[in-house]
């Protein structure tokens, strides 16, 4: 067990992280909607028991706003996950990656490809080279500057 790249406890939670991507995506998208409207509710109820002086809705208006203020901090909160939180891929490819890329094996190959790579690129650069020097030279023949 000591050898493990991966435990099971963490491939549990990288599989479960599009859960809790997906609840937090519900959090914020429902509490940004109950909160904007218990604010405007708020807002309007305010201006009524303000203009009509009747106590007993301004007093249920202040009974609401003292909870109002906390309960934004609740998608707030949630926006705040969503965004840190990664996807079961991202984790998936953060978890991955560095395990590859550190491999010997793999660090053995990629050098063996970026040889093989740019010695292509070297070869198909003279290739253009020489072809630009032949259609150089036609043109010249063909409008007659040639030596």
């Amino acid at each position: 067990m000591e050898n493990e790249l991966i435990s099971p406890w963490t491939l549990y939670w990288i599989l479960r992280l599009d859960a809790i991507h997906g609840l937090c995506n519900v959090l914020q998208t429902t509490g940004y909607t109950i909160c904007s409207l218990t604010t405007a509710l708020v807002i309007i109820g305010a201006i009524i028991a303000i203009t009509d002086k009747d106590k007993n809705l301004l007093a249920i208006v202040n009974k609401v706003r003292k909870y109002l203020v906390p309960a934004w901090f609740i998608p707030i909160i949630a926006t705040v996950l969503y965004v840190l939180i990664p996807t079961t891929k991202q984790a998936a490819v953060i978890y991955a990656v560095p395990t590859i890329v550190n491999s010997p094996t793999v660090q053995e190959e990629t050098g063996e490809i970026y040889v093989l790579c740019k010695d292509w690129f070297i070869e198909a650069a003279t290739q253009t080279v020489r072809e630009g020097e032949r259609l150089n030279d036609n043109i010249k023949t063909e409008v007659g500057l040639r030596d």
